[in-house]
């Protein structure tokens, strides 16, 4: 199940090193089995807010200071909160993380880092392990990808182990962050992430609202109680899909059909993962440096109770298929990951035993519940609709709200909408820059309304988490032995327009004639007057 790895190093070298970090047991040894935090039994992670959660977040304080002294980072040990961060991404741009493309594993340019960190020490030597250990599982997390879950919730529990002995607590477990569970303070930074004085608290963070339900401008800082939307972490969609694939590797948007197509793996990615991620923002809106914020784990937590919830679930099954998206059985459970476990030893260990959490020593204090049916937006009234295809040039995207007016198709007719309703295409997304805050899109809004998120003129937001800033396309974040951050193909953003166009249709507002499309990032302050964002075209596909 898990098994300790021998990497550049003889075995004698390995060892030697192994044992200047205190290790026990020995390359040809299987790990002990897969155990809980406790030393029978399964150990329990509890919700955030509840007082067992509150005494683990304590102990999680405890452990991130330990983790952040700078004697265990200059360069980095395995037990360090850089190298633990890093094992997730690595950013290239050290000067500017929440804005830096990411140095993938396996790659000539993370080698070349680990060469800047390290030097060359002698081999035998504590200092020649601790960088065959980076060289092994430094910026290797898979995104886009049906490994999304089983990679993170590997991460997550080797995490947890190292947090354990840093604390001093063996049988600590990691706390999770249940956003999503209600519209009141589910929806913020729990208080310890917002307390100056905590080893929990981070500065680059971004903005929030006023409550829950999003309405307003983006001006409340989530350090200082500003909350996420909540329909922006909910995870109702996720938990609807009862079959795991197709994971999401097309960057679908909720409500458009390729995201009900998803099965829970893909759903769960998108939202609620990619939105809080973008919420929270900061170091957190990047993949590459996400988990320096010591938020990410407590979120990966609660994503890994999802997938735990999910699995509980009647109904809920496994579809192996045989493709990128839906893999088959045994290409998914003998998926091989490498992390450190906490004795600062390189560990591999395959997907097919995180499909059960038990089978790793842990349950949670509670699992989701099962949500209700979907509702079905405005079609209907859509659907009598007539539209011509409408269009744009190449449109770039700042920090101000600019807003693009579409025109129609020469010598294209109008038509009735089809049977999966009117669809806004912003074809070719790039990054330009990341963003200081999330944006959103509306459709007709009038110059009079403010743009806001309960806006019946919106429709959804950019999704740009998993956006590479050097090549302006979505990381492809392949899953092997070395899954990078390599670049993908162009990518389409699409938005159901039913409700919208129904909407001002009914209030006069509009009347089948051009579209206006606007973005805007909600009133948060600190945008530049950079372009973020470059569209090839917009189009109205009815």
């Amino acid at each position: 199940m898990e098994n300790l790895v021998q990497y550049p190093l003889s075995r004698r070298q390995f060892l030697a090193g192994a044992a200047a970090l205190g290790a026990t047991a020995t390359l040809s040894a299987c790990q002990s089995s897969l155990i809980g935090p406790t030393a029978s039994g399964v150990a329990t992670r509890y919700d955030i807010a509840t007082p067992g959660g509150q005494g683990m977040l304590s102990l999680y304080a405890k452990a991130v200071r330990a983790m952040q002294d700078p004697a265990i980072n200059n360069p980095p040990q395995p037990h360090s909160w850089t190298f633990q961060s890093f094992i997730h991404g690595v950013p290239k741009n050290m000067a500017d993380p929440a804005s830096s493309s990411g140095l993938m594993n396996g790659s000539a340019a993370l080698q070349a880092r680990i060469d800047q960190i390290y030097g060359f020490p002698a081999a035998g030597t504590p200092q020649a392990a601790w960088k065959a250990a980076a060289a092994a599982c430094w910026g290797s997390c898979p995104h886009g990808s049906p490994n999304f879950v089983s990679w993170h919730r590997w991460y997550v529990y080797y995490f947890e182990r190292v947090c354990a002995k840093m604390a001093d607590a063996p049988h600590f477990t990691l706390p999770y962050w249940n956003y999503g569970s209600n519209t009141g303070p589910a929806e913020q930074l729990p208080a310890m992430f917002r307390d100056a004085s905590s080893s929990l608290f981070f500065q680059a963070r971004g903005m929030g609202f006023a409550s829950a339900q999003g309405s307003g401008s983006r001006t409340v800082e989530m350090n200082k109680g500003g909350y996420m939307p909540f329909t922006e972490s909910t995870y109702a969609p996720a938990l609807q899909a009862l079959p795991i694939f197709p994971s999401d590797t097309t960057y679908a948007n909720p409500g458009t059909p390729a995201f009900q197509a998803f099965g829970f793996s893909g759903r769960v990615e998108v939202l609620p993962h990619d939105f809080v991620h973008d919420n929270v923002g900061g170091w957190m809106g990047n993949v590459p440096s996400a988990a320096g914020d010591p938020v990410f784990y407590v979120h990966h937590c609660q994503i890994d109770r999802l997938w735990a919830s999910w699995s509980a679930l009647i109904g809920a099954n496994y579809n192996w298929g045989n493709d990128a998206a839906s893999p088959s059985q045994a290409t998914w459970t003998g998926q091989t990951f490498r992390f450190v476990n906490d004795a600062g030893q390189v560990v591999s260990v395959q997907a097919g035993p995180t499909m059960n959490t038990t089978t790793l020593g842990y349950a949670y204090d509670r699992l989701a519940s099962a949500p209700g049916a979907t509702v079905k937006g405005a079609l209907a009234a859509a659907g009598k609709l007539k539209l011509a295809v409408q269009q744009s040039g190449k449109v770039q995207i700042g920090g101000k709200d600019s807003t693009v007016t579409l025109k129609a198709a020469l010598g294209v007719a109008a038509k009735a909408v089809s049977s999966s309703g009117p669809m806004l295409v912003l074809e070719d997304v790039r990054l330009l820059k990341r963003p200081h805050a999330p944006i959103h899109v509306f459709v007709n809004l009038p110059k009079d309304a403010p743009a806001t998120l309960d806006s019946p003129y919106h429709v959804g937001r950019l999704n740009l988490f998993r956006f590479d800033a050097d090549t302006g396309r979505p990381m492809n974040m392949a899953a092997g032995e070395h899954a990078g951050h390599q670049p993908a193909p162009a990518v389409d953003f699409r938005y159901p327009l039913a409700e919208a166009l129904a909407h001002a249709q009914a209030t006069g507002k509009w009347k089948s004639g051009a579209l206006s499309v606007t973005f805007s990032t909600l009133g948060a302050p600190g945008g530049s007057a950079d372009n973020y964002v470059e569209v090839a075209r917009i189009r109205l596909e009815p």
